[in-house]
């Protein structure tokens, strides 16, 4: 990317008031902070498709494992939305093994990868 893309997707990204683990690249890093555990997800592939390494633990991260889908929604709505990391919102974890994790809500994120670093909810 060049600077000006990145520029542009972190205004974006800003703007939006969340991550869309999508638009990362591969080798992209997200450090999300729960009312419970702090989890590091890094954009990976697997098996020539899109996964995610996820570490969780408290008060830092540990234990690496494959997802292969991430959903967050809020506690009262019953719509999930897929590749999105949003403040307030459970993220639902679905790893290969079959194992779902639902997560406590999200209070704070870090974005890093491609040239840039951001902060959401500080």
């Amino acid at each position: 990317m060049t600077a000006e893309a990145v520029a542009k997707f972190v205004a974006e990204q800003l703007k939006l008031g969340g991550v869309i683990l999508s638009k990362l690249e591969t080798e992209g890093n997200v450090m999300v902070e729960t009312s419970r555990f702090v989890y590091q997800i890094k954009v990976a592939t697997h098996d020539n498709k899109r996964a995610y390494l996820v570490n969780s633990g408290a008060p830092s991260p540990q234990n690496e494992k494959i997802c292969i889908a991430i959903d967050s929604h809020y506690p009262l709505l019953k719509h999930n939305m897929p590749d999105w990391i949003g403040k307030g919102m459970r993220m639902i974890l679905r790893y290969r093994n079959g194992v779902t994790i639902l997560t406590g809500e999200v209070l704070a994120a870090s974005v890093e990868g491609g040239g840039f670093k951001y902060e959401l909810w500080q």
